[in-house]
């Protein structure tokens, strides 16, 4: 990972960051992080953009994202909500296990992208705010959230590709992302009627 956080640095990417968390072991051994940013694209709206999560191995599915997503990024989602009358949780991921911590916390009729549904025209602006703030919109293809070579600037970035165990969720992620693609998830927290 050094050469991917050295490229994050180059891309000043702490700078932009709302929230930095390191998940540490009892011998202070580093085993995960997570951060997220603030986009406030207009007045009346607010992306959390959960970016750059990753927990080694024997680690993950201990709960350590689960407390996270609970403790830290739906409560700021929530307080935003009284300011903002559009709210959203947001990240660039090619993992399903990702995509179903996401439909837990928020529901899974807010959630997208969904394989049931059109796109609502504010789930869409969202999509297309995010990929812009990514300097990615022109990988999108709207229709379906998805980004195509989103990480073209490094390797692949799983050895073997995470599962749910779900058949047709880890179908949405593997049989259309190649493996430098991703979607952009986009769940409302808070929208406007």
């Amino acid at each position: 990972m050094t050469s991917y956080w050295k490229l994050r640095r180059e891309q000043d990417y702490f700078h932009k960051l709302e929230s930095f968390t390191l998940f540490v072991e009892g011998d202070d051994q580093i085993v995960g992080w997570t951060g997220y940013c603030i986009i406030e694209p207009d007045a009346s709206s607010q992306i959390l953009y959960i970016d750059s999560t990753g927990v080694v191995p024997r680690h993950q599915s201990g709960g350590v994202m689960k407390r996270i997503a609970a403790d830290q990024w739906l409560p700021r989602a929530e307080e935003a909500c009284e300011r903002f009358s559009e709210v959203y949780l947001t990240a660039r991921t090619e993992s399903p296990v990702f995509y179903r911590l996401l439909r837990r916390l928020v529901g899974p009729e807010k959630i997208y992208p969904a394989a049931h549904d059109r796109l609502p025209a504010n789930v869409l602006r969202c999509a297309e705010q995010l990929a812009t703030w990514l300097g990615q919109r022109h990988l999108l293809q709207k229709e379906s959230l998805l980004l195509r070579n989103a990480y073209a600037v490094v390797d692949a970035l799983y050895g073997k590709l995470p599962s749910t165990g779900e058949v047709q969720l880890d179908r949405l992620f593997r049989e259309v992302l190649g493996p430098l693609d991703a979607y952009l998830l986009i769940a409302q927290v808070g929208s406007a009627p």
